[in-house]
Parts: C-alpha cells; structure tokens; sequence
C-alpha cells in the first residue's frame, strides 16, 4: 500500500507526501528529521490516500502540486482548513467532478479534523 498525505503545518501551509509507511514517516516529519518540514513544526497528519499502486498514489501526489489540484484541494479540505470542525473524523474518497485524478481511486482516504 502507497499512501498520499497531508500535513498542517506550523505556518499553517499544506505540506503533500508519497509514503510506503505512513506511522514511520509521520514520526520523522514530527521528530524535524524531514528537510523539507524540519522548519515548520509541528505538523499535524489532517488526511491520507492509501493505494494499491505505487503509480497511482505518485500520479496523485504530483497532481495535487499543481495549481489546479491545490485549488481541488482547498475545496476539499476547506472546513478542515478553517478549523470549523473538533473532534470528528471524515472518510470518504477525494474526487471532483470534471478533474484530472489517477485512473484507479484510492482504496482509502480518511480526512482528520484539526483541533
């Protein structure tokens, strides 16, 4: 399984990650052990994809790099983003209408509020 993540981090920017071990690499992001996080901690785990080809998660990763799959992004994760919700969690697949996504949906997805 190959997971696409989504940090919160301290200067309240969306840091997006490709990992095969999502505990393992949470940790290290958490512990500053991450260049490209080490100066925005601490980071908070708000939402992942899991897949079951490592092609898919990648071809979703460099999506949502782009303008319009950080744009799909904020939609997705506005409430979330806001800070409106406490203490709940949301599942469900990320998908939009008439956008670009990888040709196989992701297995799972799971989006966390933040608090």
């Amino acid at each position: 399984m190959t997971y696409t993540y989504f940090l919160l981090m301290g200067n309240n920017m969306v840091y997006t990650g490709l990992t095969n071990d999502l505990k393992r690499r949470f940790s290290e992001h958490q512990a500053g052990k991450v260049k490209s996080t080490k100066h925005r901690l601490p980071v908070k785990l708000i939402g992942y994809e899991a897949y079951s080809l490592q092609s898919d998660a990648q071809r979703r990763e460099r999506f949502l790099k782009t303008s319009e799959g950080r744009a799909l992004f904020r939609k997705q994760y506005r409430d979330i983003l806001k800070k409106n919700w406490r203490g709940t969690q949301v599942v469900g697949f990320l998908a939009g209408a008439g956008v670009r996504i990888p040709p196989s949906p992701p297995v799972f997805s799971k989006a966390f509020k933040v608090e």
